[in-house]
This record gives C-alpha cells, sequence and structure tokens, in this order.
C-alpha cells in the first residue's frame, strides 16, 4: 500500500510542473510583446529618436505658427491698442493746430419796446451785428512746440505698448502652444505606464491562479494600477486646462471648431528641440520696460520744461475784430420817425498775459518733476532685470542641454533593467515586486527627459522674447 501511494505521489508532481512552465511562458510571452511596441511608439512620437527636420516635427513647427497668425489677428486687446495709438496720433494733430489762427463769427439780433403811459408815448429799438474775429498766438515762450513734443511722445509710448502687446501674444500663444503640446505627451506616456501596470496585475492574477504568485504580488501589482491611473486622470485635466488657455488666445470665433486640426496635430507629435547646445551670444536689445521708461523719462523732462516756461514766461496775441451793425429805432412822438442807421467798426489788438503768481502751476512742475524721477527708477529697474533675465537664460539653456544626454542615458539604462528583470521574471528568478520597481523606472526615467526636454523649449522661447524685448522672468 505504501509503495502504491508513493508511486502515485511522483506520478503527480510532473504534470503540476508542466502545468505551471506552462503558464509561465504564455504570461511572460503576453507581457513580452505588449509593452514593447507600446513604448516605442511612445518614443517615437515625443521624438527622443527623432530628427527636428522630419515631417512630423516640421507639422508641428507649422501648426503653431498658424495659431499664432490666428491670436495676432483675433486676440481683443490688440484692437485696444490700435485705437489707442490712432487716439495719441490725433492728439498730435490737435497740438500742432495751435500754430494755426482762430476765426470765428459771432453775431446777435435784439428788439426792445418801451411805452411812457404818463406821455402816452411809444418807442421801438431794434438791431443786428455781426463779428468777425481773428486770433493768432505771436509767443508763447514755445509753450506750443512743447505741446507738440508730449504729444509725439505720447504717441511713441502708444506705439511701444503695441509692439509689447504684440509680442506678449505672440509669446502667450507659443508658450501656450508649447505647454499644450508638453501635456498631450505627457498624456501618452502616463497612458502606456497605465497599460502596462494593468497587463503586470493581470499578470499577477493569473499567476496567483496558478499559485505561483502570493497574494502580495495581486495586492502591489493592483496598487500600482491604481496609482497610475491616478496620474493618468491627473494629467487629463492638466492636458484640459492647458487646451482651454491655447484656445483662449485664439481669440472669439464664430466656429467651436476653428484651429482644430493645429490643435490635433499638436497632440499627436512633440515640438522639436535643438540637437546641438546654442550658442546664445547675440547681443540682447533694451526691452520693452526699458524703452518705455525712457520715453516716460523724456515725456516727464518736457512736462516740467512746459510748465516753466507757462510758470515765468507770458503770452501775447494778437486780435483783429470787425463788426458790422444795424439799428432801428421808432419814436411814436410828433416831429419823430424812425431812424435808421447802419455801422461798421474794427479793431485791432496785442494783448498782453503773464502769470506773476499760480501756486497750482508750481505744484504742477512739483509733480512733473517727481514722475521724472519715478521714470529714472524704473528705467535702472528694467535695465537690472534684463540683464539678471539675460544671464539666467543663458546660463539655464546650456546647462539644460548638458542634462537631455544625462537623462537620455538614464532612460536607456531603465530601459536595460526592465528588460533584464523581465527576463528574470520569466524563468522564475524573481518576484513581481523587481518587475513593478523596473517598469516604473523605466517610466520615471523616460518622464524625466520629457520635462528636461520641455524645460529647454520653455526658456528657448523666453530667449527669442528677450531677442524681442519682452522680459519673461522664469
Amino acid at each position: 500500500m505504501n509503495k502504491k501511494s508513493s508511486s502515485s505521489h511522483t506520478m503527480k508532481r510532473p504534470l503540476l510542473l508542466s502545468s505551471s512552465v506552462f503558464v509561465s511562458v504564455m504570461l511572460a510571452s503576453s507581457l513580452a510583446h505588449a509593452d514593447p511596441d507600446r513604448m516605442e511608439q511612445i518614443v517615437k512620437q515625443i521624438g527622443i529618436e527623432s530628427e527636428d527636420d522630419s515631417p512630423e516635427a516640421k507639422a508641428a513647427e507649422a501648426a503653431v505658427e498658424r495659431l499664432v497668425s490666428q491670436a495676432q489677428s483675433a486676440y481683443p486687446t490688440l484692437k485696444v491698442q490700435d485705437e489707442e495709438l490712432a487716439a495719441r496720433r490725433y492728439n498730435v494733430d490737435a497740438a500742432r493746430a495751435a500754430y494755426q489762427p482762430l476765426v470765428s463769427l459771432n453775431g446777435s439780433t435784439a428788439r426792445q419796446e418801451v411805452k411812457d403811459f404818463d406821455l402816452h408815448t411809444r418807442s421801438r429799438y431794434a438791431n443786428k451785428d455781426l463779428t468777425a474775429t481773428l486770433r493768432e498766438n505771436i509767443w508763447r515762450g514755445g509753450r506750443d512746440a512743447g505741446e507738440i513734443a508730449i504729444s509725439r511722445q505720447n504717441e511713441a509710448l502708444a506705439e511701444i505698448d503695441q509692439n509689447a502687446e504684440r509680442t506678449t501674444i505672440d509669446f502667450s500663444t507659443r508658450k501656450a502652444a508649447l505647454e499644450y503640446n508638453f501635456r498631450s505627451m505627457r498624456q501618452l506616456i502616463e497612458e502606456a505606464a497605465a497599460a502596462d501596470a494593468s497587463e503586470i496585475r493581470s499578470l499577477a492574477d493569473r499567476k496567483f491562479q496558478a499559485r505561483q504568485a502570493g497574494r502580495i504580488d495581486v495586492l502591489n501589482a493592483t496598487m500600482r494600477e491604481s496609482s497610475a491611473k491616478a496620474s493618468v486622470a491627473r494629467n487629463n485635466l492638466n492636458t484640459q486646462q492647458a487646451l482651454l488657455k491655447l484656445t483662449s488666445l485664439l481669440g472669439p470665433s464664430q466656429s467651436p471648431d476653428a484651429m482644430s486640426s493645429e490643435i490635433k496635430t499638436l497632440a499627436v507629435r512633440s515640438l522639436p528641440y535643438p540637437r546641438l547646445s546654442p550658442l546664445l551670444n547675440e547681443t540682447v536689445p533694451p526691452s520693452f520696460s526699458e524703452k518705455i521708461a525712457i520715453a516716460t523719462e523724456k515725456r516727464s523732462d518736457l512736462a516740467l520744461s512746459q510748465g516753466y516756461r507757462q510758470r515765468f514766461y507770458p503770452d501775447i496775441d494778437f486780435l483783429g475784430r470787425y463788426t458790422r451793425a444795424q439799428n432801428q429805432s421808432d419814436y411814436n412822438q410828433p416831429g419823430v420817425g424812425v431812424i435808421k442807421g447802419n455801422t461798421g467798426s474794427s479793431s485791432f489788438e496785442l494783448q498782453l498775459n503773464w502769470t506773476l503768481w499760480d501756486s497750482t502751476l508750481d505744484a504742477r512742475n512739483n509733480a512733473a518733476a517727481a514722475e521724472r524721477n519715478v521714470a529714472s527708477a524704473r528705467l535702472a529697474n528694467a535695465r537690472y532685470q534684463l540683464q539678471s533675465e539675460t544671464s539666467r537664460l543663458r546660463n539655464f539653456i546650456q546647462e539644460a542641454h548638458k542634462n537631455l544626454d544625462i537623462s537620455l542615458n538614464a532612460y536607456k539604462t531603465a530601459g536595460e533593467l526592465y528588460a533584464a528583470q523581465k527576463k528574470l521574471y520569466e524563468t522564475g528568478l524573481i518576484g513581481i515586486q523587481p518587475l513593478i520597481d523596473a517598469q516604473q523606472e523605466k517610466r520615471s526615467a523616460l518622464s524625466e527627459w520629457h520635462q528636461n526636454v520641455y524645460d529647454l523649449q520653455l526658456n528657448l522661447l523666453q530667449w527669442q522674447a528677450l531677442q524681442k524685448g519682452l522680459v519673461q522672468a522664469g
């Protein structure tokens, strides 16, 4: 009896071993086929091994240019700046008009009736007159020229504001497009990582059913899957917010699907980045803030000079008048009838107006002097910000470009580690946790490389804006 039972026991063990080996081979085979294809597609989409001049990269760049063109033509604040500049130009014309003479025409008519009840008399009076006036400014101490200069300076400020707004919309649209592109590519990475985590969890379930793994493997794999799905949901929210930010910069549109093809292009291919480290030796021009401070400082100087002229110089004006009048008097008295008269008169004057004391003018001059000091302080601050941001960008871009090679090597190493861990898991030499760790490390390395590319692209975009005069501190 003992022999028989022992024989029966030895017959069952090879069957169990054969079944477990079959299950392991099948599960490992399904894992090996799904993961490489998925991740290779993601790597291609985010441009980790493709060239800058690939058709996909060129299509993504062209999509950004069309989005910028749409924003430049439709964003509401640009219309505001256009109207502001037009108003400033009309003010220049108004200031120039001070050199033109003032011609006016005034007329009046009057009728009067007087009754004397004691003498029983009645008198009527009628008067009509028309006066033409010519006024010409002879001398104002240069204040007319000062008003023109101030108006032109306001026009120059409006032009700077207009250019600054256009450059800001250009930068904001490119930045929003870059962020949406980054979030879309990150969404692909997160979805691929979640799919890998689901496959590993499914593998753990099946191995648990085959009694090749413990319950702890299933719990670990399930926890990793849940975490991966949460990352997908969180990044999806970020992607939607980035899309809303981008579409809001495109201005009001009659069609909700406007520019949809450009937006779809950004969702399937990463924008290119320079493979070689940029030199960044270009001379940085003055920023818009610096230009505004210089123009404001000059306007304050003109206003202060204008105030002193008004305070200490007299006005001399020429005034000429010509009046034509018609009078009629009707006296209801014996021997007196209707008396009519037509008269014409002319006069010429030189008028002198000199303000000897006005505390309001003194206060205005003090205010203009204070505004000039404010403009000087803003100019110094603008130059300091430009210098600081230039140094920061040069340093960051150079170092960020070096980090790309480091993070790329880390991704390749993580990929080799994952492949090695997978083979060990297939042979049953390790448990599922090292495989989960290796898969997570590969995903983290790819995300880190992608983040470094985005940081480089964003700072290069800020450098390009700096070349146009726009300082966007990082």
